[in-house]
């Protein structure tokens, strides 16, 4: 989890679990789910290749309608460490407006 973090992508997993053990599969779908939702992504666990086509839609779709919004931050210490973002819409949720990001970045590192 800390190299996604630390990267600068978009994690999109295709989780193909039917046939995994209820248990393990369980486990994998968080797993997927985790990487996805911290990098910005989405996670998708088809059953058929019509799900497995309608998943590839979505990230082409989700892919094309990308935004790249940056700011600086008014913290200038340089330690490192890992600092929380949060995104917020003005217009109401009615509009079709929605927020799928990154949680959060790593700060720049200087050792003193």
């Amino acid at each position: 989890m800390t190299l996604i973090r630390a990267s600068d992508v978009m994690v999109y997993a295709i989780g193909f679990l039917d046939n995994q053990s209820s248990g393990s599969r369980s486990d994998q779908r968080l797993r997927l789910t985790q990487m996805a939702t911290e990098s910005g992504g989405s996670a998708f666990f088809p059953s058929t290749m019509k799900e497995i086509e309608d998943a590839y839609d979505m990230i082409v779709s989700q892919v094309r309608s990308q935004y790249t919004l940056g700011y600086i931050s008014t913290n200038t210490t340089t330690d490192g460490r890992w600092r929380k973002v949060e995104i917020r819409v003005r217009t109401p949720a009615a509009s079709g407006a929605r927020i799928q990001s990154r949680k959060g970045y790593f700060a720049p590192y200087r050792a003193n």
